[in-house]
């Protein structure tokens, strides 16, 4: 199944999207760029955790969301701008080098033994993530993509009428 088809049966009206990522970075950035550009159109539901996820956790469980689309940027040797869509279980035990890393399971952790929600990490492949502000430009166009693609699920989503 392609990683855009898991996104489209995955992502709702409901699903929380906590962007992660530094800033000051490149392209460590894209995750909170994302979730910064999607909370000015959606509201709440796309957070920007920037580097410190744990600082969500206790507001996010009180949500209790059923589903929870994470985003990062994650070197899993692809071409960059490239993504992967993981299930949360598969980060558990992943071996892949970000600049989170430890953090991401633990807070995939936490959300699980509290919320029970489904949880997926949407992974980007950067190009750059040395000190510097600014996306690449295959991340932008990947940012691009994916906010387009977002916005157009959750919309199709509401006029379904589940929310």
């Amino acid at each position: 199944m392609s990683d855009f088809k898991i996104l489209e049966d995955f992502i709702n009206a409901e699903t929380i999207i906590l962007g992660i990522g530094n800033v000051l970075r490149q392209d460590d950035g894209f995750g909170s760029i994302l979730a910064g550009r999607l909370n000015k159109k959606i509201g709440n539901n796309a957070i920007d955790c920037g580097v410190s996820p744990e600082n969500y956790l206790g507001p996010l469980v009180k949500k209790h969301p059923e589903r929870i689309l994470i985003v990062d940027t994650l070197d899993f040797g692809g071409s960059a701008g490239a993504f992967k869509v993981l299930d949360g279980r598969e980060l558990k035990t992943a071996n892949l080098f970000s600049t989170h890393n430890a953090s991401l399971s633990l807070l995939i952790k936490f959300l699980k033994e509290r919320n029970d929600a489904d949880i997926m990490f949407l992974a980007v492949q950067p190009k750059r993530i040395g000190f510097g502000e600014g996306l690449s430009q295959e991340l932008l166009l990947t940012l691009e993509k994916l906010e387009e693609f977002i916005l157009r699920q959750i919309e199709t989503d509401k006029k379904k009428g589940v929310v």
